[in-house]
């Protein structure tokens, strides 16, 4: 949908969504234990496949010449692996992952006049993935898969809800079409830049120790207590010197053989992300064929300090603390070229 509301200005919104299915997952484990044998325990699961505990189980070997060829590993939880033989058994290229996106897309789209040009535009959004695909940001390989047999649906490590965008050129009057004379050229071809987005922080990813390596799944999470997971803060505002970021005790360490109840990605995320930027241009025509360009760039011109995400380990002793800054500080650079 788009609409022209003058002969400079034009609004356009719009639906935009896909469905991505038998997307590659490069986390398809295939021989980890069945959690229907969980309720063995962890004394049979990790003891020797030749001991009493597995006799009394009932688990014999899997194959003649199982014990010699995994010797001190050759426990009963390997025993019951679906290809016992093997250790870890991955698909290449599985196509298993599937995802959704939608989105509301709105932009206004200021045409050149008067010397000012400029977008903005604004993106309200969700992305669901039972998998990860190519993703490396925001991505934690220990603990969004720890049940192989059962896959479940999170938040995307990269989805942002609410995404903020503009740009803007504005030619200062003096000296925009004519530089005639030393004063037009010295006051003459100067412009001014500026971008800028605002967008939602990323979804938290949140892992702990993994204590169900015995029957070699992919990693474990905590469970949820019932408690706010978003740490209060102090007077003044949050403070990372002070406070914690997220609640400790909205988490804890699952039993032996158990899965956390924590999502592979927490709804609340890591701090509003800036990005902005502002230029000064001085274009200076000194034959017909010949500029000079003058550029003054900065990166995060007011110096905003932009928070990192906390530690999402549950285990470490830093868990919901944040301790490092997600953007850089100001930085101003020169610039001049000849253009002919």
């Amino acid at each position: 949908m788009e609409h022209q509301l003058n002969d400079s200005l034009v609004v356009s919104g719009a639906f935009v969504g896909n469905k991505g299915t038998h997307i590659y997952d490069p986390n398809a484990q295939v021989n980890a234990v069945n959690p229907a044998y969980y309720s063995l325990g962890t004394a049979v699961l990790q003891s020797n496949i030749n001991s009493p505990l597995a006799q009394a189980a009932g688990i014999r070997e899997p194959f003649a010449g199982f014990s010699q060829l995994f010797g001190a590993q050759a426990t009963v939880a390997q025993a019951l692996r679906p290809f016992p033989q093997y250790q870890n058994v991955n698909i290449v290229a599985a196509p298993y992952n599937n995802s959704t996106y939608n989105s509301l897309q709105i932009k206004v789209d200021k045409r050149f006049s008067h010397g000012l040009s400029g977008t903005f535009a604004y993106t309200h959004s969700k992305m669901l993935s039972d998998g990860v695909e190519f993703t490396t940001t925001n991505y934690s390989g220990t603990g969004y898969r720890q049940n192989y047999y059962h896959r479940e649906k999170f938040l995307y490590p990269t989805d942002q809800p609410n995404l903020v965008a503009f740009s803007a050129n504005y030619a200062l009057p003096y000296g925009r079409n004519s530089q005639a004379g030393v004063m037009g050229k010295v006051l003459g071809g100067w412009s001014l830049a500026a971008f800028g987005t605002y967008g939602s922080g990323l979804p938290l990813p949140i892992w702990t120790v993994n204590t169900n390596s015995i029957v070699f799944t992919g990693g474990l999470r905590p469970n949820l207590t019932g408690q706010p997971i978003k740490a209060a803060s102090g007077a003044g505002g949050f403070d990372p010197n002070r406070d914690q970021y997220l609640n400790p005790g909205a988490f804890a360490q699952p039993a032996p053989l158990t899965f956390g109840s924590a999502p592979a990605y927490l709804a609340v995320r890591q701090p509003f992300l800036i990005n902005e930027s502002f230029g000064v241009f001085k274009n200076t025509r000194f034959f017909e064929r010949v500029t000079n360009q003058f550029r003054l760039e900065m990166t995060n011109p007011l110096n905003r300090v932009v928070f990192g995400a906390p530690t999402t380990d549950f285990s470490s002793t830093s868990f919901g603390r944040i301790g490092s800054q997600g953007n850089s500080p100001r930085l101003i650079q020169f610039g001049m070229k000849m253009i002919w």
